[in-house]
Parts: C-alpha cells; structure tokens; sequence
C-alpha cells in the first residue's frame, strides 16, 4: 500500500513539474513574440522618421527593410560564440572593479 502511495505522489509531482515547464515555455515564448513586435514596429517608426525627408519608400518596402533587419539582427545573434560573450563579461567586471576602485581613492587609471 505504501509503495502504491509513493509512486502516486511521484506520478503527480512529476505531472506539477511538467505542467510548470510546459507553462514557463509558453510565457518565454509569448514575451518573446511581444519583444519582436516592439522590435518590428520601433525599426519600422525609425525608418519612416529617417527617410521621410530624403526618399520616397513606400509602406511595403518598409515592411520589407524591417523585416530584414529583424532576420540579420537574429543571424548575429545566432552566430556569436560564447566564449566571446564570456571574454565581454570579465572584461566588464574589470572595467567595474576599477571603476570602483577609483572612486574609493586607489586608482588603476593614471591623472593626467
């Protein structure tokens, strides 16, 4: 009887869990598609806003140039390495550490 207990609460914690994942994905995906609206219409606002004055696009094109800036902006990111994320990261610590060491009177950075 015990053992039947156990695998229950195992089954059903198990059920909680995968729910719980199924749920967050489908938040990350959601938020995801909302950044990329944002993203979408403030590149297309910025066209509009820059080339107004100088040529004549029409609203299609716009579309289009957004559109593929969205697909660039997607491939650069998809083809960073991380080691060069992690190189970018130490590097910012660095600078901070430094940073605060000079306001708190020891300096890494020479007065000219």
């Amino acid at each position: 009887m015990k053992r039947k207990q156990l695998q229950d609460r195992i089954i059903n914690k198990l059920k909680r869990e995968s729910l719980l994942l199924v749920a967050g994905s489908l938040g990350a995906f959601v938020v995801g598609l909302v950044i990329l609206f944002f993203t979408f219409w403030s590149t297309f606002g910025l066209l509009i806003f820059t080339t107004y004055w100088w040529i004549s696009l029409s609203y299609n094109m716009l579309k289009t140039l957004s559109a593929v800036f969205l697909a660039l902006l997607f491939i650069g990111n998809a083809t960073t390495k991380r080691a060069y994320l992690n190189k970018l990261e130490l590097e910012r610590a660095k600078f901070n550490c430094s940073v605060s060491r000079s306001a708190s009177g020891s300096s890494d950075i020479p007065i000219l």
